[in-house]
């Protein structure tokens, strides 16, 4: 506002540092826009930290809604690696998945079929250079536990209560070199249109919800990629 006031067009660089040092996502997303509209470039999946490259294995049963404390294989899981026995029998194996969502979202529904009280689980790879502390915090409108190195940091078993950015938070340290993130995601049995949703996003930041350095993801390849590289361009960046 007081760069506006001044009359002027806004210094690119002052922009920048402006949305370096946001961590509000309403000021996130409007300081990118005013950057892309000075000619510079901004991305807020990289600036939060999303993870968009993820293993998903499910759906596993959990009828009555009662699969939020049941362990299932993959809670323990150090690779993305074994087959399980799923929902109505179903032989399970990971998949590979990567959004290309502006927001990290993944669509549940979309990639493993729409399912009622059902389990999934989302396993992520993510390299740190130094022994790092960190938060991983998921965005979800059902029940979620989070899994760090086979510890579990965080679990809220509660459905379609709305998906307010960040609410899921577990607190945790990278070690130095590879560590597996687990995210364990539930749905239950409620047929109302607005209880449908089957989705989660997965960033992993410092505590004041910042990007960490040093830290990248391995996509399904093992390729080292920065956590936010999406899969494809958001259609507005195409433009």
């Amino acid at each position: 506002e007081r760069l506006e006031r001044d009359g002027k067009a806004a210094p690119r660089a002052d922009l920048e540092k402006l949305f370096a040092a946001t961590r509000d996502k309403d000021q996130v997303e409007l300081l990118a826009k005013k950057v892309k509209e000075s000619g510079g470039t901004a991305s807020t999946a990289a600036h939060f930290g999303f993870v968009t490259a993820v293993q998903l294995v499910g759906p596993f049963d959990g009828p009555e809604s009662k699969g939020f404390g049941v362990a299932y294989p993959p809670e323990t899981a150090t690779a993305a690696t074994g087959a399980f026995a799923g929902k109505d029998d179903a032989k399970l194996k990971w998949v590979p998945a990567a959004t290309a969502d502006r927001d990290g979202r993944f669509d549940l529904n979309k990639l493993l079929g729409k399912h009622k009280n059902a389990v999934a689980y989302a396993l992520a790879t993510v390299v740190a250079e130094q022994e790092t502390p960190c938060e991983v915090r998921v965005t979800s409108p059902t029940s979620v536990k989070i899994f760090l190195n086979q510890k579990e940091l965080f679990g809220r078993d509660e459905y379609h209560h709305g998906s307010a950015f960040d609410a899921n938070v577990g607190r945790g340290t990278l070690r130095k070199g590879e560590n597996v993130i687990v995210v364990k995601v539930c749905q239950n049995n409620q047929s109302e249109t607005w209880a449908q949703k089957w989705e989660f996003q997965v960033r992993v930041c410092d505590a004041t919800g910042g990007p960490l350095a040093g830290v990248t993801q391995l996509a399904a390849d093992g390729k080292a990629l920065p956590l936010g590289t999406l899969a494809e361009p958001p259609a507005e960046d195409k433009k």
